[in-house]
């Protein structure tokens, strides 16, 4: 099977690959055909409770409204609490933003590529680590479009941070991420004027990467046994695949020395991640850790959990909101509660 799935990579690599003329010139359209807009990312609101003035929409409903360009104002439902969702960015005293993982179709998102950001943010608003209005959007995923934490993801995300930013009635502002898009944060903020940036008061990642490339080294060690060369098999099928993404561009390791110093970061892990490994995590908040000193880093150990999924963990949730609650941002109180109890007992 693991053959199969290499077979399968190169001849898509043998027929889709771009010769570097035509590849560059693919490129510079595109660049010049797609600008990230508030409308063209999907960017929603969410805000929670809110008093029910008419039945709510399903997730359902929502996607397809997305989808069909049509206004979205509307009471919708998670796990019985009622939230409300509108386009663009409702100006609250205290936002979340939620930048989602990898959404297109290879992957293992509900909703490809539209709507997904607002999906998983429910996720995270369910489980009790985003408590406030939240803000979510979409990353361009398409084939055409994904670039791994790249400058168009990076274009995505800047849009929304910097309109938040900008609004005067918002004036804290919270970063969550999740695979890609918690890469996609870290790539960022290392290179955004620092002056802009004053109004974060704290950063949560679960599962970040570093690049496409060592990801590509993880998937070939995962699942394609012993066969030489197999991780630049895979990665140079990724780069002819993706014809967005840019194989010479910065890592996130690059990026690491110019974060900023004073922003509080969580950063989540899995053990045994088959996507991260723990000795590149490792890595990467040592890095991190010699430029920001509150830099914060736990390792989850749960054989049923996977790759970004740590929002499923109740003991995960405990922490982030135990992190939030010591920042003074919003957080559930409960399960700050039973992260206190449970470190005391820890260390009894």
């Amino acid at each position: 099977m693991r053959y199969k799935l290499l077979i399968l990579c190169l001849f898509f690599y043998a027929n889709t690959y771009p010769t570097s003329k035509n590849r560059n010139q693919r490129l510079h359209k595109r660049q010049k055909t797609f600008q990230a807009t508030l409308e063209n990312i999907n960017t929603l609101t969410i805000t929670p409770n809110v008093e029910k003035k008419a039945a709510p929409l399903s997730m359902d409903d929502i996607v397809d409204r997305i989808r069909n360009h049509k206004p979205i104002d509307h009471t919708v439902a998670f796990n019985d609490e009622l939230f409300h969702m509108k386009n663009g960015i409702k100006p609250e005293k205290t936002v979340f933003i939620f930048s989602r993982g990898y959404a297109g179709r290879g992957g293992a998102a509900i909703y490809k590529n539209v709507g997904n950001g607002m999906f998983c943010a429910s996720l995270f608003i369910n489980t009790h680590i985003i408590n406030g209005p939240c803000i979510t959007f979409d990353y361009k995923d398409t084939r055409n479009w994904f670039n791994f934490a790249q400058k168009s993801d990076q274009a995505c995300f800047g849009k929304v941070f910097e309109e938040t930013a900008r609004n005067t009635d918002i004036e804290n502002i919270i970063l969550v991420g999740s695979c890609q898009g918690a890469t996609t944060i870290l790539n960022y903020i290392a290179q955004a004027d620092k002056s802009s940036l004053k109004k974060v008061r704290a950063i949560l990642l679960e599962s970040p990467g570093i690049s496409l490339k060592n990801l590509s080294y993880e998937v070939a060690n995962h699942h394609i046994g012993r066969l030489p060369f197999r991780g630049v098999l895979i990665h140079t099928f990724f780069r002819g695949y993706f014809p967005h993404y840019d194989a010479k561009a910065p890592s996130t390791l690059d990026y690491a020395p110019n974060i900023p110093r004073d922003i509080p970061i969580l950063i989540g892990h899995l053990q045994g991640d088959h996507l991260v490994s723990d000795e590149t995590m490792h890595t990467l908040v040592s890095s991190l850790r010699e430029v920001n000193p509150h830099v914060e880093f736990v390792t989850v150990v749960n054989k049923k959990a996977n790759h970004a999924t740590l929002h499923e963990v109740k003991r995960f949730c405990q922490l982030t909101n135990a992190f939030f609650k010591k920042h003074g941002l919003p957080h559930n109180e409960a399960l700050a509660a039973e992260w206190k109890e449970y470190r005391q007992k820890a260390q009894s």
